[in-house]
């Protein structure tokens, strides 16, 4: 069997194989990626994969199946939109993390460490001028406190 799809990322999430729990939890897209890995793993000598450009036009037979897709995928996204829905698939962890009423998406960690450098900039503005040091050398002494305490939990 031939995939296409239009998502180097997903090409490259799909084609990674079997994850830790870690890595599989931090996955952008994770929902459905951790419905389908095992049997991804299972057929994968079975299925070969390609890409496809989006938004190309609709010359080819691939350029129209990527756009009836598109249009399928918009169309239920429409039809759930307002309404009360089973948010999680059976594969995956139940928990949202959110900031502001905003669902994060993709890996939390990062999200949370670019939290805790805006905080600290913001922070590092409200210093008088002789106080204040350089970002940069705020983002390495967040580094070094971060070593530090690495260090003291070993």
């Amino acid at each position: 069997m031939t995939l296409k799809m239009d998502s180097k990322a997903a090409i490259g999430a799909v084609s990674k194989g079997t994850l830790s729990e870690r890595r599989r939890v931090r996955a952008a897209g994770r929902a459905w990626l951790n419905f389908c890995r095992a049997d991804f793993l299972m057929k994968q000598d079975d299925i070969n994969i390609e890409h496809v450009f989006s938004h190309k036009g609709t010359e080819t037979a691939e350029q129209r199946g990527n756009d009836a897709a598109d249009r399928i995928a918009k169309g239920h996204r429409r039809m759930g939109e307002g309404k009360q829905c089973h948010y999680f698939t059976d594969s995956e962890e139940q928990f949202v993390l959110q900031q502001m009423e905003l669902n994060v998406q993709g890996n939390p960690r990062l999200f949370l460490k670019s939290m805790e450098q805006k905080q600290m900039f913001d922070l590092w503005k409200k210093r008088s001028a002789t106080e204040q040091l350089f970002p940069t050398q705020i983002l390495k002494q967040s580094k070094s406190v971060w070593m530090v305490n690495r260090a003291r939990q070993r």
